[in-house]
């Protein structure tokens, strides 16, 4: 078992891509063999070796989030 970033499974595919997509085209990384099994995981534990790294990214995209969510609201209250 191995947990990948869904960043990097989207990097190799479209954003738009299904889910159920991503699982058909992920390989296993021991027998190369196509169609893994994929589930979303709970986010890693403050004492894991990537904590930081996942925190920051949750940051980023909220934030980006937030932005977007913010712009609209703009829009809709000027038109």
């Amino acid at each position: 078992m191995e947990r990948v970033s869904i960043e990097r499974l989207i990097g190799k595919a479209k954003t738009s891509t299904p889910f159920v997509e991503l699982a058909r085209k992920a390989r296993c990384s021991a027998c190369g063999w196509r169609g893994c099994h994929v589930q979303p995981a709970d986010p890693p534990k403050p004492e894991h070796h990537d904590y930081t790294l996942w925190l920051m990214s949750e940051i980023a995209r909220r934030r980006d989030f937030i932005l977007l969510a913010e712009a609209e609201l703009r829009g809709m209250n000027d038109a």
